[in-house]
C-alpha cells in the first residue's frame, strides 16, 4: 500500500501553463513593415507604431502648443511699435512734400527754423565769397573782439579784426587801448569810430562813455587806438566796445 501510494505521487502531472523558452521561440516581425519585435509582450512596432495584434497603426495625437502671456504680451506691443514708426515715416515723407513749406533759416530776423535746404546753403555761401563795398557809413553795434570778423550791413560787407590791449586803473586814470585792422579786400580805405563805455566790474555801473577815432587806415594795415578819464576811486573795471562806425574814404 505504501509503495502504490509513492507511485501515485509519481505519476501526478501538475496542471498549469508550460513555461515558455524564450531563446527556443522563432524571432516575431512586425506585419506592416517588417522590422523585427525584440520583446516578447510588445504591443506596438518600435519602427512604425503598428499593433502586434491587430496590425492597425497606433494614431499620433498632437497637441497645439499654446503661447503664455507674457509671449502675448510682447507680441502685441512689438505690433504697436511697428505701426508707430510706419505712421511717423509716413508723416515726414508727406511733410517734406507739402509745397510752400520754406524751411530755410530766415536770414534777416537770424531766428533759425528748420534744418537748411541745399538751395538755401548755396545762398549763404555766396554772400559770404561776394564782397560787396561800403558806399556810406555802416554802423555796427557790439563789435566782435578777437579774430577778423565779416559784417553784412547795409548791403555791404566790412571786414575788420578789433582787439582790447588793456582794460584798468592807473595812475588815477582809467584806461583802456588796443588795435583796429583793415582786412578789407576791395581796396578801400575806411575812417573806424569806436564808442567805448567803462563799467564797474560787480555793479555793472556805467562809469564813463568814451570815444576813439582812426583816421584813413588803408587796406591791410593795423593803427593802434585808446581812451582814457580820471578816476578818484580805487574801482575794477571791465570795458566794452559798444558800437564801430564804418566810413568809407575811397571806392573801388
Amino acid at each position: 500500500m505504501a509503495s502504490r501510494a509513492r507511485g501515485s505521487e509519481t505519476n501526478r502531472v501538475k496542471i498549469g501553463p508550460k513555461p515558455v523558452d524564450i531563446r527556443k521561440m522563432e524571432p516575431a516581425t512586425c506585419p506592416t513593415c517588417g522590422a523585427d519585435i525584440v520583446l516578447t509582450n510588445a504591443r506596438f512596432c518600435s519602427e512604425c507604431g503598428t499593433s502586434i495584434r491587430d496590425g492597425t497603426p497606433e494614431p499620433t495625437v498632437y497637441e497645439p502648443k499654446r503661447l503664455s502671456d507674457g509671449q502675448w504680451q510682447i507680441i502685441t506691443w512689438a505690433a504697436v511699435g511697428i505701426a508707430a514708426a510706419a505712421v511717423a515715416v509716413i508723416i515726414m515723407v508727406a511733410l517734406q512734400g507739402t509745397p510752400g513749406v520754406d524751411r530755410a533759416p530766415s536770414i534777416a530776423s537770424g531766428a533759425p527754423t528748420t534744418v537748411p535746404t541745399e538751395a538755401s546753403t548755396e545762398a549763404l555761401k555766396a554772400i559770404e565769397i561776394i564782397d560787396t563795398p561800403v558806399m556810406e557809413t555802416v554802423v555796427i553795434e557790439s563789435p566782435r573782439l578777437g579774430p577778423s570778423t565779416r559784417y553784412h550791413r547795409s548791403g555791404a560787407v566790412v571786414v575788420a579784426r578789433l582787439t582790447m590791449d588793456e582794460c584798468g586803473r592807473h595812475d588815477g586814470m582809467l584806461v583802456a587801448s588796443g588795435t583796429i585792422r583793415n582786412d578789407s579786400s576791395l581796396d578801400q580805405t575806411f575812417t573806424y569810430g569806436l564808442t567805448v563805455d567803462i563799467v564797474r566790474d560787480r555793479l555793472g555801473t556805467r562809469l564813463a562813455r568814451l570815444p576813439a577815432v582812426v583816421e584813413r587806415l588803408g587796406p591791410g594795415e593795423i593803427a593802434a587806438w585808446n581812451v582814457e578819464t580820471p578816476s578818484t576811486k580805487i574801482v575794477t573795471i571791465r570795458c566794452d566796445v559798444d558800437q564801430m562806425t564804418v566810413e568809407p574814404l575811397t571806392f573801388p
